[in-house]
């Protein structure tokens, strides 16, 4: 008898490891949970949705709400990792999941990711009103020139001579906040001041509003009111003047990058509008690791990809540094950035 008492329970137990693992196996089969889910908007009717690709997932499930604590309703079952949501109101703030999907087995909701689609604006009155901003801008500091000036380089005994674009010399159209309406960006020399033998001028932004200004303005409420004013220095590096307002768009946001004047591995600035003020959203940095004898890139603290940093960084840093140190802006270089001033003023006029 317990002998038999003895086989019983040994079977029983190996019956339960068995259960066990078979529980485990089904467990382990789970797709991982989706992560890094965005959401932006790409016009006044729809939002597109990305995140990274879950391990073990074979589709995903989005779903959607109009409200962060609200009922959350399937939209898409897809295989890729991006889904275009549709048919929106204009001008709405909308809420996504995601879930990742094997065979019957489903991962747990995905962190919640939203964006407001596009506004609807009136395009003439957009640009009328912007055009008096540019016309104000050309009236109290002229139309663009192109101005010789002669800088010394970096030791006494050599210099050379460049190009610099006065007057108005930047104006364009960008989206900073991806709400559809575009803000105007506009640069332009003010008060530059001489050297002192009269020849050459330049650009000294510690004399109060001299030097090389960019102001940002938004339309709103049938207007155009400033969101951002800056002035730079432009002594001794001149020729990266032109460079000085460059962008790069991705998710259907403009950005403005910045990079400080600094030796070594220079930290870069990506600056948009958060709500109605214009700020640095993104900082790139790179470190040097020297376990790995490798160069590591972060945005925002977190480490990306070389690839990404590459793609929205370094593209931007070797173009300026081209300009800086190989210095040779070309007259024919200058007369391209003074068409296209009025190119650009041209499209406000259309």
């Amino acid at each position: 008898m317990k002998k038999l008492l003895s086989v019983i329970l040994a079977a029983a137990m190996l019956l339960s490891i068995g259960a066990a693992a078979d529980l485990s196996a089904l467990a382990a089969a789970a797709p991982k949970t989706p992560t890094g889910v965005t959401a932006y908007a790409t016009s006044t009717s729809a939002i597109t949705v990305k995140w990274n690709k879950a391990k073990g997932a074979k589709k995903y499930i989005v779903l959607r709400s109009a409200s962060k604590d609200g009922k959350y309703k399937k939209i898409a079952t897809v295989r890729k990792t991006s889904c275009n949501s549709a048919k929106l109101k204009a001008n709405k703030k909308y809420f996504y999941k995601v879930k990742a999907v094997s065979g019957k087995k489903q991962s747990k909701v995905s962190k919640i990711a939203s964006a407001k689609t596009h506004k609807k604006y009136d395009a003439a009155a957009l640009k009328r009103i912007y055009l008096d901003v540019v016309n104000s801008k050309l009236r109290d500091h002229g139309e663009p020139t192109t101005k010789v000036y002669g800088i010394m380089a970096y030791d006494e005994y050599t210099s050379y001579t460049g190009y610099y674009v006065d007057g108005v010399s930047i104006i364009r159209l960008k989206d900073f906040n991806n709400d559809g309406v575009p803000e105007l960006f506009v640069c332009y020399s003010n008060d530059l001041d001489q050297t002192k033998d009269g020849k050459y001028l330049y650009a000294n932004a510690s004399h109060g509003n001299r030097g090389f200004i960019c102001e940002i303005f938004r339309f709103e409420n049938g207007s155009a009111s400033l969101v951002y004013k800056c002035n730079t220095n432009v002594e001794g590096s001149a020729v990266s003047v032109p460079e000085y307002a460059c962008f790069v768009r991705y998710n259907h946001r403009d950005y403005w990058y910045q990079i400080p004047n600094m030796d070594g591995f220079v930290p870069i600035y990506h600056k948009a509008l958060v709500g109605n003020k214009f700020q640095t959203v993104n900082t790139f940095k790179s470190k040097y690791n020297a376990k790995k004898d490798k160069t590591e890139r972060y945005r925002n603290g977190k480490k990306i990809s070389e690839k990404e940093y590459m793609k929205y960084a370094d593209s931007y840093e070797s173009k300026l540094m081209e300009k800086i140190y190989v210095c040779d802006m070309t007259q024919s270089d200058c007369e391209a950035r003074i068409s296209d001033v009025y190119n650009q003023l041209n499209k406000l006029k259309e």
